[in-house]
């Protein structure tokens, strides 16, 4: 009933356009329901009505490179929040990251991702976009990080105040959508606001204890390779 009476509230000083269907279409849906999930279901389901700006509930821009890229990380609330922080492979945040507590081995002993069984990339089970925001959602391949680096197609501007990068494409069709990448640096780590660490969802298979990232300060953005078992911040995509 709170739920129903909030919406409908909101719903009366909009007369039109997409926000006010979308408010109409969830009053519809979910004043004859009394079960929580599905009312969450149903206000979820229809907020995708919003301009087709969603995807499991979460907001997404399409930069031009045909992917919809989520405008904050996984664990974050706003576009300026770090999130949470994972070891790769990994779908839980923790509080300490080491080869100790990594959960596929340790350096020279993977458990998984490793010479033995030859996979290249996470298992979407393994991947912690898809685990932690389900939908479509999955981690960035080294490749997608790379062509958002290109210059040509994209602008990187440096916001020491928000601590972070705003990048806006320069795609024809496309100009001016933007994104804001938060630097929170790895987890404990040095630099936050200038440095930031996001995870790809593939290996550095060259010696498979390392997999590929995307590092960005205030003169570099470019992909690296780093050690699976550190804490690295978590960026969705969705094709």
């Amino acid at each position: 009933a709170e739920v129903v009476t909030a919406i409908g509230a909101v719903n009366t000083t909009l007369t039109t356009g997409d926000v006010a269907t979308a408010l109409s279409n969830i009053l519809d849906a979910i004043t004859n329901q009394t079960d929580y999930t599905d009312i969450l279901e149903s206000i979820l389901e229809n907020v995708e009505a919003l301009g087709g700006a969603t995807i499991h509930g979460h907001r997404f821009v399409e930069m031009g490179d045909g992917l919809k890229w989520a405008t904050m990380n996984v664990g974050a609330t706003t576009p300026e929040e770090f999130g949470d922080y994972f070891a790769w492979g990994e779908t839980e945040p923790k509080n300490s990251f080491s080869w100790d507590n990594y959960k596929y081995g340790t350096e020279d002993n993977l458990t998984k991702y490793n010479e033995s069984d030859g996979k290249g990339a996470l298992d979407l089970s393994d991947d912690a976009a898809r685990a932690n925001w389900e939908g479509t959602w999955r981690m960035p391949k080294r490749a997608e990080w790379a062509a958002l680096c290109n210059t040509t197609n994209y602008t990187w501007t440096y916001d020491s105040e928000k601590g972070g990068y705003t990048v806006t494409s320069k795609v024809s069709g496309y100009e001016d959508n933007s994104i804001f990448i938060p630097a929170g640096s790895w987890f404990g780590g040095p630099g936050v606001g200038e440095y930031g660490y996001y995870w790809s969802s593939e290996m550095f298979t060259a010696t498979y204890n390392h997999s590929y990232i995307l590092f960005v300060g205030p003169t570099v953005w470019e992909t690296r390779a780093a050690y699976r078992y550190t804490g690295y911040t978590v960026r969705a995509v969705s094709d």
